[in-house]
């Protein structure tokens, strides 16, 4: 058998079977959400990506950062499309979307791509210059402090209490007349 139709047909059964599996009621959600995870967060985004860049290699972490914008991408415009069909955001709508748009680029990327891999990676250089590393540094340094912060907040929090502040009518037969009103229940006074 040919090289071209034996991956065509795997990536073909491939597909399928992974969008057949998303309208199986699998049992718990959790099951069924990680066998449809590939298909909303990766596939999509790298069969378009491989179709529009048909003869050049990406960087691994290029590759990644693209292809799963991408599948975001497909899926969100996907939901708008989906929502103004008769079938709406149903699990089989939903399959048969994803599915086919993943089975059209990656028709589409074997074509262009001569029957090779739809998707090929180069091997990354992982040298960072020294303002890259001084980014990063910065990155890491703000993310660590954002936790802290969060942490602080969370258990440093003072007694349970409520403010409220209302509006209502003064009166039944009035209702040009408002009443404004504050409670504090907090620990110390305000």
């Amino acid at each position: 058998m040919n090289r071209k139709l034996v991956v065509v047909a795997v990536l073909v059964a491939g597909i399928i079977c992974l969008s057949g599996l998303v309208l199986v009621a699998l049992h718990p959600v959790v099951i069924r959400t990680v066998v449809a995870l590939p298909l909303v967060l990766i596939v999509p985004g790298f069969m378009v990506m491989a179709a529009a860049y048909p003869n050049r290699e990406l960087d691994i972490p290029e590759g990644i950062l693209l292809g799963v914008g991408l599948s975001l991408a497909i899926t969100a415009l996907g939901g708008i499309a989906l929502a103004w069909t008769p079938w709406g955001l149903r699990p089989a709508a939903w399959a048969a979307f994803l599915g086919g748009t993943t089975l059209l680029a990656a028709v589409a990327a074997l074509i262009r791509r001569g029957g090779r891999l739809p998707v090929s990676f180069k091997r990354p250089a992982w040298r960072l210059h020294r303002h890259q590393q001084f980014v990063f540094g910065l990155a890491a340094l703000i993310a660590a402090a954002a936790v802290v912060v969060a942490v602080i907040g969370t258990t440093r929090q003072p007694v349970a209490g409520t403010t409220q502040l209302w509006l209502l009518p003064a009166s039944a037969g009035d209702q040009h007349v408002l009443r404004l009103g504050v409670s504090n229940h907090e620990a110390a006074a305000t």
